[in-house]
């Protein structure tokens, strides 16, 4: 069976060339790579809602973030629960960096 890479837009030797990479980290190398991961995407996210709505409030971003990952019930209740929420009281994520 012919190789085939985990993304169609990387080349085998990429491909095979991260892979080794990874297994020669050790589990818990790998597991802190993964958590890197992750923040650096939320964080991603989390400014490219900033950048397309420069006006919204704390609240409407915590909003819109909800839906976008977890769909329009949750974002429902979000909203709700910030409504008891002073602004000065909303943690914006990301914003000490």
């Amino acid at each position: 069976m012919p190789y085939k890479t985990q993304s169609s837009d990387t080349c085998e030797a990429v491909d095979r060339l991260q892979f080794e990479h990874l297994r020669k980290k050790g589990r818990k190398a790998r597991f802190e790579q993964a958590l890197a991961n992750t923040d650096e995407s939320l964080e991603m996210m989390w400014r490219s809602l900033v950048r397309l709505r420069p006006n919204a409030t704390p609240q409407e971003l915590h909003v819109e973030w909800a839906r976008v990952q977890f769909g329009e019930e949750f974002a429902t209740k979000i909203a709700e629960f910030l409504k008891w929420k002073t602004p000065a009281h909303i943690e914006t994520p990301f914003a000490k960096r």
